[in-house]
């Protein structure tokens, strides 16, 4: 599935480290809050469309869709940059471990949305050194919404050809659909069940990953 497979992108919320109970009411706080003033309306009213209408969705971008916020700014992006979530961080070992034996049998860089400060911050409290990555693209070099990071990321390696990349992160329409769109591999990950339309490889952690490319 993967023989063609060289370099190897992370996306870091979501990814790097799992979802959480106490990261999802912050981020989920910080949205209601932007849909509050979007909207002209309470924070009580907003959490009440944001929790009824994702409850239904189960989809932070269709349920902003549905309760008509404009696409961007990305607010599912803006909360985990804004919101304090680095409190929240847990390290384990076992990711920081598995990236060091990922990188010596392939290149190994890291593709995010956060800007390089937040990225900084938290990797630190992760204890995930940043030279795990050959290459680290943030929100401040380009964006990964409209592709330019995943192009930034293949100018990095100019002899190689997109089906020797594939980027592995936990949003189907960022992290999936835009590096397919550039004949890249994509694998989901951090899922909370298989989505049958999505024609990819969908496991329960990061870690999972590790079978298919070290084994």
């Amino acid at each position: 599935m993967f023989e063609q497979i060289k370099v190897i992108g992370f996306d870091l919320d979501h990814t790097l480290y799992p979802k959480s109970e106490d990261i999802n009411r912050v981020v989920q706080g910080y949205i209601a809050g932007r849909i509050a003033q979007i909207k002209e309306i309470s924070f009580g009213e907003a959490m009440r469309q944001w929790n009824e209408t994702y409850e239904k969705l189960q989809s932070g971008s269709q349920t902003l869709k549905t309760l008509g916020i404009p696409p961007d700014p990305d607010l599912v992006q803006e909360a985990l940059e804004n919101a304090n979530v680095v409190q929240y961080l847990n390290p384990d070992p076992r990711i920081p471990a598995f990236l060091e034996r990922l990188g010596k049998k392939y290149c190994v860089d890291l593709i995010t949305s956060s800007n390089r400060d937040i990225v900084g911050r938290k990797l630190a409290k992760l204890e995930m050194p940043a030279s795990l990555f050959k290459h680290l693209i943030t929100r401040d070099e380009a964006k990964k919404s409209d592709g330019e990071a995943f192009l930034l990321w293949l100018s990095q390696y100019p002899d190689l050809q997109p089906e020797n990349f594939v980027y592995i992160g936990d949003r189907a329409k960022v992290d999936v659909l835009v590096p397919r769109s550039l004949d890249m591999q994509a694998v989901l990950v951090n899922t909370n069940s298989v989505d049958p339309d999505m024609d990819v490889l969908q496991l329960p952690t990061v870690l999972d990953i590790e079978q298919y490319f070290l084994n």
